[in-house]
């Protein structure tokens, strides 16, 4: 049997578009805010971005296990698990950037916070990057009274000497104190947070010690732009159009098959 073309390559339109799977909008984050320690203070800037966010049951490194014992009287809640950041992109006004190809996400919903709970209560969001490189001035750039490098100063006012000595773990994003979400996932962290309730945090050794400072953001802003997949529904929509086209054209094909076939038969013979 001979496949019409028409009816065969339609069909292999709307199975392509079955397949498609909708993809989410993608929403670049931009920030900005001030670092103070070691005796001074300088701004920084950056962005990541966040599209098509799927749990995942890894839990970060750096995230606390709210499943442990330790919390269970002080934490009552939900924590899950996303992937879907990416392009973390952070520069100081030393010159030192850090980038991070990936970043972990971690939602977290609670009714109960105690004394000692990992998380606040209500909506809170933290972002934990992964492979993250640090690329520190070639000059001296230090920021302390005397203008002078010392052992204990800040590895982000250091030439790349001294960053690579005092040991920056990497960094951390975290907000909260938004109302409790209604549905699992991860909110656009502008509208829900503002600059108000977010901060990038900072790990580093200092004279042997882990130490981590949080600095708040004083500007925050989402840019979302829409998806060009189209959403399940508007697929299957697509699709129904479609068939309906092919068998339309197949049936108006075979129309004009029978009448090409009735105007070449022999003429009825005399009764």
């Amino acid at each position: 049997m001979k496949t019409h073309a028409p009816l065969f390559q339609l069909a292999l339109v709307a199975t392509f578009t079955v397949a498609a799977p909708a993809q989410a909008d993608t929403t670049v984050y931009a920030f900005s805010g001030l670092y103070n320690i070691a005796g001074g203070t300088q701004g920084y800037s950056g962005s990541f971005s966040i599209i098509d966010p799927l749990q995942t049951a890894e839990r970060p490194p750096m995230a606390p296990d709210v499943t442990s014992p330790t919390y269970a009287a002080i934490w009552a809640g939900t924590s899950l698990f996303y992937t879907g950041a990416a392009a973390l992109s952070i520069t100081f006004a030393s010159g030192t950037t850090v980038t991070a190809p990936m970043l972990y996400t971690v939602v977290n919903n609670t009714t109960y916070s105690g004394a000692g709970a990992p998380y606040p209560m209500g909506l809170s969001v933290q972002l934990y990057p992964t492979a993250t490189t640090i690329t520190a001035p070639t000059t001296d750039v230090c920021d302390t009274p005397t203008g002078v490098c010392g052992p204990d100063d800040d590895p982000l006012y250091h030439d790349a000497t001294q960053a690579a000595l005092m040991n920056t773990t990497g960094v951390y994003f975290a907000f909260w104190l938004a109302p409790l979400a209604a549905s699992p996932g991860v909110p656009n962290l502008a509208t829900a947070f503002g600059a108000s309730r977010g901060g990038l945090g900072i790990f580093s050794v200092q004279n042997g010690l882990n130490t981590t400072t949080l600095t708040g953001f004083n500007g925050l802003t989402a840019t979302v732009t829409p998806s060009l997949v189209p959403e399940p529904g508007t697929a299957l929509s697509m699709v129904a159009g479609l068939l309906a086209l092919a068998a339309g054209a197949q049936r108006s094909r075979s129309a004009r098959v029978r009448r090409r076939v009735d105007a070449c038969a022999p003429a009825p013979l005399p009764l």
